[in-house]
């Protein structure tokens, strides 16, 4: 009986240990990391490929920058853009899956930022201003090594105080959509054109406030045309 309880308690301490030291080792979920080979032979995108390589297709996002991305990517309404468009959650337990889909995140949402998320030449036939083409693979893999990604992103949008102007004047447009009331209308019989109704002005503010609403959920992807000068 005692041989096993301490059999009962070696394996307790085994398992224990083993937890510990995956929580400890900075991986996501404490799991482990994604494989250089698997990588190669599943990634097609030719930017995502570009940044592996110049990392010699070691995996990238350990913890700490795991935990750095999903925060700027948080920070996606001040350009005029929405989070979930690059990164839905919750990640993949997976190693290999969740490498692939933060560094797919991390590249297109670095290249919405420098060259807007929307292409000008397929919403209009007259854009003519060219596009900036930055190294983004470089960036994000030189971002990486030197462990300054916050700053990065941040030099990647327009610097013009314009810019800033707009992202300021977005946030507090989401944030009074954010906190806009419905009031109830009183019911009552349908209002017919022409006649008066006590209700006329609870109508009228209930269709501005749902109006604020429809256009801060759906009205952000159209400031991410980038207009250069």
């Amino acid at each position: 009986m005692k041989s096993c309880f301490w059999a009962g308690k070696t394996l307790t301490l085994a398992l224990l240990s083993v937890s510990l030291a995956a929580c400890g080792n900075g991986l996501p979920f404490g799991g482990q990391k994604a494989d250089g080979a698997t990588l190669q032979s599943s990634v097609s995108d030719p930017q995502v490929r570009a940044f592996y390589q110049a990392r010699q297709w070691k995996s990238a996002w350990d913890k700490k920058n795991t935990k750095t991305l999903l925060a700027i990517i948080a920070q996606a309404p001040s350009n005029g853009l929405k989070p979930d468009l690059f990164l839905k959650q919750p990640l993949p337990r997976d190693a290999n899956e969740r490498e692939a889909m933060l560094t797919n995140a991390a590249v297109r949402y670095a290249s919405a930022l420098a060259r807007g998320y929307a292409d000008p030449n397929k919403i209009s036939a007259v854009y003519t201003i060219p596009r900036p083409n930055p190294d983004i693979a470089g960036g994000l893999a030189n971002a990486l090594a030197k462990g300054d990604l916050e700053d990065w992103y941040a030099s990647l949008p327009p610097q013009t105080d314009e810019y800033r102007a707009l992202s300021e004047e977005h946030l507090r447009y989401l944030r009074q959509a954010a906190n806009v009331r419905l009031e109830p209308i009183p019911a009552g019989k349908p209002v017919k054109p022409g006649h008066r109704d006590p209700r006329i002005k609870a109508i009228a503010s209930a269709l501005s406030a749902k109006s604020l609403r429809s256009c801060a959920r759906g009205g952000g992807e159209a400031a991410a045309v980038r207009l250069e000068h």
